[in-house]
């Protein structure tokens, strides 16, 4: 590892990280934002909910907002029906279990209701509006653990520097065999490296 050509394989994987870091961030942005179908109420939509288990839906807010009394008026303002679509059976909603809450490229959820699926497929949610204090809301609906914009953004740090640790420490041991190469050459009379 004496050779000058391992400093450029050191700033190549620098920069390589930088490029990795930025791909692993953007990937899971898309991905984070991709898993969740957002809808306006009053209104009804199709969705294709394509895994089994426990599905969330989250109202979107301007701004995060972990007040239990908002997000109360919003279930006591909402009416929801989830239905499939093949057989028409309604789909029985659950309070969510645990308050929980995404925010992804300016967006931000709190949960509201969960409801399990059995039989992936088609389904609708019909929504409406029961409280005259509400005029509309926008919701979304997802299964996966929503990742937080900073989770998100660590991950990517993380990556680009391991990166630069694994180009650091090339470096350094470029650096620590050239000068023990260079060393031998001065005591011994030898050619340089």
């Amino acid at each position: 590892m004496r050779h000058w050509l391992w400093f450029v394989v050191a700033g190549v994987m620098a920069l390589g990280s930088l490029v990795a870091g930025y791909a692993c961030i953007v990937w899971l942005l898309r991905e984070a934002d991709g898993g969740l179908k957002s809808f306006v109420v009053p209104g009804s939509i199709s969705v294709v909910l394509d895994k089994r288990g426990t599905y969330t839906i989250f109202v979107e807010l301007p701004r995060p907002e972990k007040d239990q009394r908002i997000i109360a008026a919003f279930n006591r303002g909402l009416s929801l029906q989830v239905t499939e679509e093949k057989s028409e059976k309604a789909i029985p909603l659950v309070m969510a279990t645990s308050v929980s809450s995404f925010q992804i490229l300016g967006r931000f959820g709190t949960s509201l209701l969960s409801f399990a699926v059995d039989n992936p497929g088609n389904y609708r949610i019909t929504g409406a509006i029961v409280d005259s204090r509400i005029e509309w809301a926008r919701l979304a609906i997802g299964q996966e653990p929503i990742l937080s914009m900073r989770r998100i953004a660590l991950f990517g740090v993380t990556v680009t520097l391991v990166g630069f640790a694994i180009s650091l420490i090339i470096v350094a041991i470029t650096i620590w065999q050239r000068s023990e190469a260079a060393a031998k050459v001065r005591a011994g009379g030898g050619q340089p490296v």
